[in-house]
């Protein structure tokens, strides 16, 4: 299982703040993540990639969606932050 948490507007936008998916085959990859997190919840995809978004594995930011996502990886979808 990976887990996978939606932080801010875009838990708001997703209807949810985290969601548990199997990881069945090894060498899910960020793309894939992104693909199945689009069929799971429709239109997540767009909102998730959309300008400013952030994704972290294991508290780490990647950027690339190549890489490789191991059973038990926290992966993490972050807004730009504000602030006053």
């Amino acid at each position: 299982m990976i887990e996978v948490r939606f932080f801010a507007r875009l838990r708001e936008a997703l209807g949810r703040e985290r969601l548990s998916l199997p990881l069945d085959a090894p060498g899910l990859t960020v793309a894939g993540l992104l693909c199945a997190l689009d069929a799971e919840i429709p239109g997540a995809r767009a909102q998730l990639t959309a300008p400013g978004i952030r994704l972290a594995v294991n508290q780490t930011f990647v950027e690339d969606e190549t890489f490789t996502l191991n059973p038990g990886d926290e992966i993490a979808f972050l807004p730009p932050v504000t602030g006053g």
